[in-house]
């Protein structure tokens, strides 16, 4: 019997491509910045890394340490093959999360900017389980008109995904009195008019209303879309260390008027959504245009920013970018632009961006921007090279799917 044979994984398949992209990704953030010593393993970690249980995690590590693995686990079981039972796929993938966890919990201990903890692995292992299982036992086909399509796979999906991550980061609610007034200060104590944060909130939720009307196959109703807006916003007022200002609201609204009066029948709505991303990310990538004294370095370390800053805020930062940048590649996609050359416009936009941030302050110029439009693109071309085949074939992976045939004139 050949390996390929009795491998789990139908490596073949669009999800397990992007199953070992999770997994170098997990690793690479893990283990970073690399700075190993073998030779000077701290006792006193040692001894509660393996006494865990007497000091409990915070709940932010727990939701932090079961989100890494969602994708993990839910990607892992996309990409196995048959035949095995449901539950099977969930607990095999979830063995190897096991291993996976523990293997990087074992390196960290030989890091000294990290703290392992077997806590992690346990609630790693928890958010690969429950996702695997969820991804076994569901098709996820929500809209109308795409249930030929794995939804959860598209372009569209992905960047509402995104834009609902960089609002709803941490994702950890509190019903807290003080919490909840926090959260309304800068609203209603401490407005701040600024209108390129309203002009970035503007853009932001148009983009989400265009793409939601795509994935539906239909324009999204401005009902669904105030909806929307005002429960993104209610949970930004209840999520630990999250506010809504004005910009907050005001960019909202004028994404709302603009929607329901100009954009939602418009022929030319995907051209001025182009020009207008296009400039969002000018202004995003310099304001508050304040130039330095001096030169910046350049960094060519991967994720070297995001890595050694403010966890929470740069993992905002990084979703934000997640989906404007795939916006651009999608709308000049969208806009029967060649692929290759709507890879390449808009990685020389933000590679010009970066490459000026070097002459301005509060900012970190490196690659990792032109990267995570590489990342991306790569997810568009797969996404719209898919064809939806004539005949429907029997399917072997984890989930169940109805083999439909052909009525044909023959005399049946």
């Amino acid at each position: 019997m050949r390996y390929t044979q009795i491998m789990p994984f139908q490596t073949k398949k669009t999800a397990f491509k992007y199953f070992l992209l999770i997994t170098f990704l997990i690793a690479y953030g893990s283990v970073f910045p690399f700075n190993f010593q073998l030779h000077s393993v701290d006792l006193a970690i040692l001894k509660k890394f393996l006494m865990f249980w007497r000091q409990p995690s915070g709940l932010g590590d727990i939701v932090s340490n079961i989100g890494l693995f969602v994708p993990f686990g839910f990607l892992g079981v996309r990409s196995m093959r048959g035949p095995f039972k449901p539950i099977s796929y969930a607990l095999i993938i979830t063995l190897y999360g096991l291993l996976f966890a523990f293997l990087l919990q074992l390196l960290q201990l030989f890091l000294p900017s990290r703290i392992p903890s077997l806590q992690d692995i346990i609630w790693n292992c928890a958010g690969c389980l429950t996702v695997a299982w969820l991804g076994v036992v569901r098709r996820f086909h929500f809209f109308d008109g795409r249930r030929e399509e794995d939804v959860w796979i598209s372009v569209p999906m992905l960047l509402v995904g995104c834009w609902m991550a960089c609002r709803l980061i941490p994702f950890v609610p509190s019903l807290d009195w003080g919490e909840i007034k926090h959260g309304l200060k800068p609203l209603l104590l401490h407005p701040d008019l600024s209108f390129a944060n309203i002009f970035r909130d503007f853009m932001a939720w148009t983009i989400f209303a265009h793409l939601c009307s795509y994935a539906r196959a239909r324009l999204l109703p401005i009902v669904y879309f105030v909806i929307m807006i005002l429960g993104v916003l209610a949970a930004q007022v209840v999520i630990v260390n999250r506010v809504v200002t004005l910009p907050n609201v005001l960019g909202a609204l004028t994404a709302v008027i603009m929607w329901w009066g100009l954009l939602r029948n418009s022929q030319k709505r995907t051209a001025i959504l182009i020009t207008l991303t296009f400039g969002m990310v000018a202004v995003l990538g310099l304001m508050p245009f304040n130039l330095t004294e001096g030169k910046q370095a350049f960094q060519w370390i991967p994720l070297h920013g995001f890595l050694t800053g403010n966890m929470l805020r740069n993992t905002i930062v990084l979703f934000e970018k997640m989906f404007f940048y795939g916006s651009m590649v999608w709308l000049l996609k969208e806009s029967n632009i060649n692929w290759r050359w709507s890879v390449i416009i808009s990685t020389a936009w933000v590679s010009m961006i970066e490459i000026g941030q070097m002459w301005f302050s509060h900012h970190s110029p490196e690659i990792t921007d032109p990267l995570i439009i590489l990342l991306i693109a790569l997810w568009i071309r797969q996404f719209r090279s898919e064809k939806v085949p004539e005949r429907y074939p029997v399917y072997t992976g984890p989930e169940k799917r109805r083999v439909r045939h052909k009525t044909t004139e023959s005399g049946k």
